[in-house]
């Protein structure tokens, strides 16, 4: 199966999610007054306490995902692990680590990670995950259609063999993609419950924007 059908670019994420920027996921929007407490734009205090108070609470994506990964860490400033967390961030949704590489390779200097190269690794890993996780939704979509289908074939009177079979390979290759893709698998709801996937794919998808955002504003007042 095509890559290409699974890409989603970076602006589109973008625009799709343009529509939820009056949900509140963020609640420290400005730099701390000059000579206040420096400690709140920390690692721990701005940004990890931050996706736990304010992303997980409002869209905790252990309710319900379309991927198996694990929620991302993204690294604190000038930690020797960092581009191994990038890495295992894009590898946990079976995104590119490819970009990932031609960042790091332009890096050099003995302080490497900077608020430019750390932007851009953050942005890069932010973009393959948002893939994965539309990515993901789409081939369970696809997969339930298809076995939809299926049963709509098999109960009708007429010879549909050839068909039938041509529809199950197609849903043998997806499911195929979604094991590449460490997708979890959603395919068993139906009906009504179409509608909780959809909702699902929401929460992952905000909270990782969350997520992003809350990271970005700990490298703008720690890096500048």
């Amino acid at each position: 199966m095509s890559k290409s059908l699974f890409r989603i670019t970076f602006s589109a994420v973008l625009a799709t999610l343009i529509v939820f920027q009056g949900v509140s996921v963020s609640r420290a929007e400005e730099a701390p007054a000059e000579g206040s407490d420096r400690k709140l734009w920390s690692y721990e205090e701005s940004y990890r306490k931050n996706v736990e108070d304010v992303c997980k609470k409002a869209w905790n994506p252990a309710n319900g995902s379309v991927i198996q990964a694990k929620d991302l860490i993204y690294p604190k400033i000038g930690s020797k692990n960092a581009d191994k967390q990038y890495r295992e961030g894009v590898k946990s949704v079976g995104g590119d680590v490819s970009g990932i590489g031609e960042i790091l390779s332009d890096i050099s200097g003995d302080d490497p990670f900077s608020f430019g190269s750390d932007i851009a690794l953050a942005s890069e890993t932010y973009k393959e995950r948002m893939n994965g996780i539309f990515a993901c939704a789409q081939i369970n979509f696809k997969i339930r259609t298809h076995e939809r289908l299926l049963r709509t074939i098999k109960g009708e009177k007429a010879d549909n063999g050839n068909t039938a079979k041509r529809v199950e390979e197609q849903t043998k290759l997806l499911r195929q993609e979604m094991r590449k893709r460490k997708c979890a698998d959603r395919t068993a709801t139906e009906g009504k419950n179409n509608i909780m996937m959809k909702k699902d794919l929401l929460r992952q998808s905000t909270y990782e924007y969350c997520n992003y955002r809350h990271y970005l504003q700990y490298l703008k007042f720690n890096t500048q």
